[in-house]
């Protein structure tokens, strides 16, 4: 049976309540994703800075929101390299997850200077997904960073994300998308990560694109395409634009999703 509006909306909540009763500065970021007759736009990620809380706090946050203990001893095994803590929820219609990330960023840009190979993946993101009713739905998604790529090896890299899907209508729209970016005085690089999931066959990637210091608005013929590849109807997303138009794009995501159908979700800056 399919959630009500007030039962979503009430999961959504009890996320934001729970960062509001710790009392501390947090970034807030939203995004929309599309896969095929489908617009997914109640999604947003919660930032906190590890060092503005003690690892109990941290920890009696993931258990308030149901994280399966397996999952707990985990996050706590490896918070104590984390620099950030991202919470989030997804209204996936008709189900919702929530989601809590460790990013390890501060660790990465160590590694990097001290290796050789400047370009090796190393772990950026660990991600605890699960279904908000039923914490048996699980993941645990792996976000491996390819650093100091030039635009030119990210459009390589790509290309084996979607190797063997029959449409490649996503991944030119990608490709695009990302070649306008750096022809915006961003430099010659982005931060690139690749995500895996344990036990699922899901590839997929994350770029992210904050630096080129774009709007929304201005990639809207990009945007246009995605909502056309997808069949989303065009009221529904000029409902969704009007409201996002002026907001700073900041992420790229996309690739084949469990199922292996390809999808695209872009993240924005509240």
């Amino acid at each position: 049976m399919t959630p009500s509006i007030d039962v979503t909306a009430g999961k959504a909540a009890r996320l934001f309540q729970i960062v509001e009763d710790l009392g501390v500065p947090c970034g807030y970021e939203r995004s929309f994703k599309m896969l095929e007759y489908t617009l997914l736009a109640n999604r947003f990620l919660l930032g906190i800075n590890t060092r503005d809380l003690p690892p109990e706090r941290l920890l009696d946050v993931c258990r308030r929101l149901d994280m399966p203990a397996q999952y707990v001893e985990s996050f706590q095994a490896h918070l104590a390299d984390a620099n950030l803590v991202f919470l989030g929820f997804e209204d996936n219609e008709p189900d919702c997850l929530y989601k809590v990330y460790l990013e390890f960023w501060e660790k990465v840009t160590s590694d990097i200077h001290s290796k050789s190979d400047k370009q090796e993946p190393v772990l950026l993101h660990l991600g605890f997904k699960w279904n908000a009713d039923d914490n048996m739905q699980r993941a645990v998604a792996r976000y491996m960073c390819y650093p100091l790529l030039p635009v030119e090896s990210i459009l390589q890299r790509l290309s084996k994300v979607y190797e063997g899907h029959e449409d490649n209508s996503s991944l030119r729209i990608v490709e695009d998308l990302i070649t306008f970016a750096g022809s915006r005085g961003a430099g010659s690089s982005f931060i690139y990560v690749e995500v895996g999931e344990e036990n699922y066959p899901r590839r997929s990637f994350d770029i992210n694109l904050y630096k080129a210091k774009l709007r929304l608005k201005e990639i809207a013929s990009s945007l246009s395409r995605m909502r056309e590849h997808y069949a989303i109807p065009a009221g529904r997303f000029e409902r969704l634009y009007q409201l996002v138009g002026d907001k700073r794009f900041g992420h790229l995501a996309g690739g084949l999703n469990r199922d292996g159908e390809d999808f695209l979700t872009v993240y924005y800056e509240v």
